[in-house]
């Protein structure tokens, strides 16, 4: 995986060729390379929330769950998905898609 690009556009590219279901591979492969490696233990929770967000901006509830769930238990905050920026885009999206 191309670390150079970033994250997200990892995740887009991957998405854009499998869907949603490339978000536990993706998560997979960067814990498999990056897990146990010092300077990322505070990585986890950030990415957990990123993959959550992914499924939540999608609709799929149980999905956005399991990933929160996961991104609480590496350390992140419940804060974090309820800020104001995420609520504007969750709003912007529930909207959307309501039209």
């Amino acid at each position: 995986m191309p670390f150079r690009v970033g994250i997200n556009t990892v995740m887009y590219r991957r998405m854009r060729m499998l869907g949603l279901d490339a978000l536990p591979e993706v998560a997979a492969e960067v814990e498999r390379h990056c897990k146990g490696k010092p300077g990322v233990a505070g990585y986890w929770s950030s990415l957990y929330t990123t993959l959550a967000l992914a499924y939540g901006r999608h609709g799929r509830c149980a999905g956005f769950e399991t990933w929160m769930d996961k991104a609480l238990k590496a350390g992140g905050s419940a804060d974090r998905t309820t800020s104001p920026a995420v609520n504007r885009k969750v709003h912007a999206w529930v909207v959307r898609s309501w039209r």
